[in-house]
């Protein structure tokens, strides 16, 4: 339920934002000449053809990790029923077209003339809400912000808890456990987790988190093969995906790290980003060794799916 009126604050929020931006800056045409005149010399808003294959590679990397996200994860175990579960999927990307209005308003700060920090580009949009809008409104949309960014982190929590205590106190532990004892167990750690969420808010520098977030969405796909390729066949080896998975995580954190954490490396005279290439490692890494494993006769798990 708090999902549902989630979703209604967030997507009302931006819906209204954007709306009220563009009325005041004369129209779709005006905000983008507005903000082609604010860059400048620094190139406007049209990409440089040679980070296209770099932007191609991002968005196929952000759509296919989207789907291995813990909380999105908890949502599809927890639907009652096929036809839940389809509605939702069919939905999902509806958030990713709400990050696109928020990329839209950045647009609409340039046209607008808003100058942010140094360093802090990211508070565009609200000194944006806050000039265009009357106090009332603008504390209305951060707070639906701020709720938005509190429900997801608040699943996520749910989802290390269900994780820990169904597969590993429970596995390793106490595997006579009641179901009882399993949500005991399971709030405990979900208020760590939050604890432990908080201290690494106030804890880390903006720039380790932005940091995190990088890793985060390197990593997060490298559990794709794993959880997504054995849906569909029974070929791939257990063993096999977990070394891919390990080369994978490896390749990806080296070449962010020495890239100075960015998203995106060179491969000859191409730039991509990092998450994909790490992909392909681990894709090439499992295809290469599954025949190798299955040919020794080690032991792999019959497909249930």
């Amino acid at each position: 339920m708090i999902s549902l009126a989630k979703g209604v604050l967030v997507f009302g929020a931006a819906f209204g934002v954007v709306t009220v931006a563009v009325e005041r800056l004369g129209g779709f045409a005006a905000m983008f000449d507005g903000a082609e005149r604010e860059l400048g010399a620094s190139g406007g808003l049209l990409l440089d053809p040679a980070l296209h294959p770099a932007f191609a590679t991002l968005a196929l990397g952000s759509a296919l990790a989207l789907p291995m996200y813990p909380h999105v994860l908890t949502a599809a175990f927890a639907a009652d029923g096929p036809g839940t579960l389809r509605r939702s999927a069919i939905a999902l990307p509806a958030w990713t077209f709400v990050l696109g209005l928020f990329g839209l308003l950045g647009i609409a700060a340039l046209a607008a003339g808003i100058t942010a920090p140094v360093g802090n580009a990211e508070v565009a949009v609200p000194l944006l809400v806050r000039d265009l809008l009357p106090e009332l409104a603008s504390g209305a949309v951060f707070g639906a912000l701020v709720v938005g960014a509190l429900v997801p982190a608040a699943v996520m929590s749910v989802a290390v808890a269900a994780l820990f205590t169904r597969n590993i106190y429970v596995e390793f532990f106490l595997p006579h456990a009641t179901p009882k004892h399993e949500v005991r167990v399971a709030r405990w750690v979900s208020l760590l987790a939050k604890v432990a969420a908080l201290a690494f808010v106030f804890g880390l520098r903006e720039q380790d988190a932005i940091n995190l977030q990088l890793l985060g969405g390197i990593w997060i796909l490298q559990t794709f093969p794993a959880v997504a390729l054995g849906l569909f066949t029974g070929w791939w080896h257990r063993s096999a995906l977990l070394a891919g998975w390990a080369a994978g995580m490896v390749v990806g954190t080296v070449l962010a790290v020495l890239g100075g954490f960015t998203s995106v490396v060179a491969i000859g005279p191409v730039l991509l980003y990092v998450a994909v290439v790490a992909l392909a490692v681990n894709l090439a890494v499992a295809a290469m060794l599954t025949p190798v494993f299955s040919g020794r006769g080690m032991w792999r798990a019959e497909a249930a799916t």
